[in-house]
């Protein structure tokens, strides 16, 4: 046979202990008593330091037939097990059992401090225990761990004595969920990453801790690690058991009538989040709206001052592209409590927020207000420390700049928060950062690096099973391979995307797919097709203002149709929206310019496309296709002196007044009038 598990683990016990012609058999012998089984090899191995082989060899057979004599229906593989389990316990102090029995409450093991604050160990005792083979100890990862046979045999002997057995449950749940209250600031700020994978190794332990604080309506242990808990499962991506726990520890508050109501309220606070992590808009809403009813039931006060802020975050996140007058409004409340408690990451987090959707109202000409609420929301993230927040609020200030045409400075935003993402160890985070980083490379026309990143970004989200953001990563992943001219594939990514978006009922996203199959439409010559999905764009985004795209896309396919009328109207609808908002003005220029040039007006179709092109030189595929091959050869067609003259019409003038003096031009001609 081959060379035996037990010399190695004999010799920690005993040091002398030498594999010779005479120990060999011996050791042979043991093995085929316990069936050859590793765990049992290395229990009686531990034997060691007291008895001799022929000793060891002993006890197992007497072992075997007493428990054969009680248990005869019991194979003698398991009998083998239970024998050495039992020698091993019966060799150990009385101290030494009651110790190893508490590990039982530990999932996953745990560090030195941990199981000396639950079962009172001293380090020799720790010791003591490794040597005999019950813990193992892993000094690059400092955590002890037990077999799972041996907890579970441990569990046996604890449960043998009731109130030892709550006793070591409730110093276990206190010392976790203690460290996890304890941690919310460090989480939050600079010692994000090395909590956070702290929380990762004992995330178990973590899991059954709350268990059982639940069961047993510890409140005072629930109520200070909630925040963390909730972050801590967001960020590691198991928003599913997020939501499990937290709609137990809700569910157990509400049958209480002595229960704290800002517990109850925040509960169901977090429950909604993860609950609209899991795609469930609808749910989540009405989880807050009962928070919300928890709350207005009760008086005033700094607790509940701090729940309510809280609660109106999460409605703010609820309502982002379903309303925004009702996001607005929750975020510009929730940062008002927030600063009256003092609260920096509370403000920030809602800033970031208002930022984002201040962001969206295209028709309110808001970019400026917005990026004042982003660069607050930043700066009190980069103050705090805290790299998650400081990569969202990044990724939404790159958004805001690319929709000003500032591109390149788009994508340094969107790759500085990538970075920080990645520094952090939160998958969603990484996700997230790596979403917009896509996009604001396909708008830099690095749509290959845009799909290496898109692509990572994509799995992550299907891993975790964030259905909420699902949708946008696949819209952005089209977009990329749409740019590339890969249209087909386009498609089918796109008609993902939308269903992912209708799936969680976000309008938002909803548009952005609907408008983007009309694109892939309007350029394969399905121009009807894309007017039809426009229009049901529009028809969504009447709760919005993210709509100019598809009225632009929907001015270029009447055009593609021969409705010069109503080509001009959309046009002059996109132009009238985006000037004054100075947002992305190439698109409603190319359609200007091809609606001059079909009017017979060549050279001022040459000065609308060089003002287009100051505002963004595009070159990709799907542009070529649809309007800049064709505009770039009606300005060849012109002789060379008045295309030069054409397009150095605006060079000297602001791009921004040159689109105002333009727009002036077709409105004094009675575009958009008809």
């Amino acid at each position: 046979m081959g060379r035996p598990f037990l010399p190695r683990p004999a010799r920690t016990v005993q040091p002398a202990f030498t594999l010779d012609d005479t120990t060999h058999p011996q050791i042979a012998a043991i093995c085929a008593r316990v069936g050859g089984m590793p765990l049992a090899i290395e229990l009686a191995a531990g034997w060691a330091d007291t008895l001799s082989l022929a000793e060891i060899a002993a006890e197992l057979e007497r072992g075997d037939e007493l428990l054969t004599s009680t248990a005869s229906d019991v194979p003698a593989r398991h009998r083998s097990v239970r024998t050495v389990c039992d020698t091993t316990w019966g060799r150990l102090s009385a101290e030494e059992q009651a110790i190893f029995a508490q590990v039982a409450v530990f999932r996953g093991g745990g560090t030195r401090r941990a199981l000396q604050a639950v079962t009172g160990a001293s380090l020799g005792n720790l010791h003591t225990l490794v040597g005999k083979a019950l813990l193992r100890y892993d000094p690059e990862r400092e955590r002890y761990s037990v077999h799972e046979l041996l907890r579970q045999y441990a569990a046996e002997r604890l449960a043998e004595d009731a109130a030892a057995e709550r006793g070591a449950q409730q110093r276990h749940a206190a010392y976790y969920l203690g460290v996890l209250a304890a941690r919310e600031v460090e989480l939050k700020g600079t010692g994000q990453r090395e909590t956070l994978d702290a929380m990762s190794k004992d995330i178990e332990n973590i899991h059954a801790a709350w268990r059982w604080a639940v069961e047993a309506r510890a409140m005072d242990m629930l109520a200070p690690a909630v925040g963390a808990l909730s972050l801590a499962y967001e960020w590691l991506g198991r928003s599913e058991d997020g939501l499990i726990a937290m709609q137990m520890a809700a569910h157990m508050v509400a049958a209480l009538p002595s229960a704290p109501i800002e517990l109850h309220a925040i509960l169901l606070a977090t429950q909604a989040r993860f609950t609209l992590l899991r795609g469930d808009r609808a749910g989540a809403a009405a989880l807050l709206q009962q928070a919300q009813m928890v709350l207005d039931a009760h008086g005033g006060g700094p607790a509940t001052d701090a729940a309510r802020a809280q609660v109106l975050l999460e409605a703010g996140r609820c309502a982002v592209g379903q309303n925004t007058v009702t996001t607005r409004d929750a975020f510009v409340q929730s940062h008002a409590l927030f600063q009256a408690l003092g609260d920096q990451w509370g403000m920030a987090t809602a800033l970031v927020g208002l930022g984002f959707i201040m962001h969206s109202l295209v028709a309110s000409h808001s970019y400026t207000e917005a990026q004042g609420y982003l660069e607050q929301g930043a700066a009190l993230y980069r103050g705090l420390g805290d790299r998650v927040g400081l990569s969202e609020a990044l990724t939404i200030l790159s958004i805001n700049t690319r929709y000003q045409s500032r591109f390149s400075e788009a994508e340094t935003l969107a790759r500085e928060a990538y970075a920080l993402a990645q520094t952090s160890g939160n998958l969603r985070a990484i996700a997230q950062a790596g979403t917009y980083l896509g996009a604001a490379l396909s708008w830099n026309e690095k749509h290959a690096e845009a799909i290496d990143v898109l692509r990572p970004a994509l799995a992550i989200i299907h891993d975790l099973g964030l259905r909420a953001d699902l949708p946008v990563t696949s819209i952005r992943l089209g977009y990329a391979t749409m740019n590339l001219g890969h249209y087909a594939e386009a498609r089918t990514i796109f008609t993902a995307g939308l269903a992912a978006a209708q799936a969680v009922d976000s309008a938002l996203a909803t548009i952005e797919a609907l408008i983007a199959l009309s694109e892939v439409n309007l350029v394969e010559g399905a121009a009807a097709e894309a007017c039809h999905l426009t229009e049901e764009a529009i028809t969504v985004g009447q709760r919005d203002d993210s709509i100019f795209e598809a009225i632009v896309i929907r001015a270029l396919a009447e055009r593609r149709l021969g409705n010069t009328l109503r080509a001009r109207g959309y046009c002059m609808a996109a132009l009238r929206s985006n000037v004054p908002a100075r947002n992305l003005l190439h698109w409603p220029l190319w359609a200007a310019a091809l609606l001059l040039a079909d009017d017979g007006m060549p050279e001022r179709a040459a000065e609308a496309f060089a003002l287009a092109e100051r505002h963004w030189l595009q070159d990709d595929v799907w542009a070529q296709d649809v309007a800049v091959r064709e505009l770039r050869a009606i300005v060849a067609a012109l002789p060379p002196a008045v295309a030069a003259a054409a397009q150095a019409r605006w060079v000297a003038r602001d791009a921004w007044e040159a689109g105002a003096e333009l727009l002036a031009e077709l409105e004094a001609e009675g575009w958009g009038a008809e």
